[in-house]
């Protein structure tokens, strides 16, 4: 939504704005990348700690492969749990600041 819109008293586009519950990383197609983001990197990591522990790998694939590991340790450990904390905020988020006239700001 334009912000000329919202100040100029577009119910429509206000209740539209309110109807997404949230926007940017808080959105809930952002929680979905997300949710796929880890579920693919986690699965990377699973066939490279394989390969690691399989061993036989050239020089390069093992650096490769602790990296793969890191990568989807990072991801779980610091934005898979936000997702459920969003969740939570964006089912408890109304438009009660949305629905207020424009002389309220």
């Amino acid at each position: 939504m334009s912000s000329s819109a919202f100040l100029s008293g577009d119910s429509k586009a206000r209740n539209r704005t309110a109807d997404t519950r949230g926007t940017g990383h808080d959105s809930a197609a952002a929680r979905r990348r997300n949710l796929l983001c880890g579920w693919l990197l986690l699965r990377s990591a699973e066939t490279a700690a394989k390969e690691l522990a399989a061993g036989g790998l050239t020089e390069a694939d093992p650096s490769f492969c602790t990296g793969k590991v890191a990568t989807g340790r990072f991801f779980a450990r610091t934005v898979l749990p936000r997702i459920a904390a969003d969740l939570v905020t964006a089912r408890n988020t109304d438009a009660a600041l949305l629905n207020r006239p424009n002389s309220a700001f």
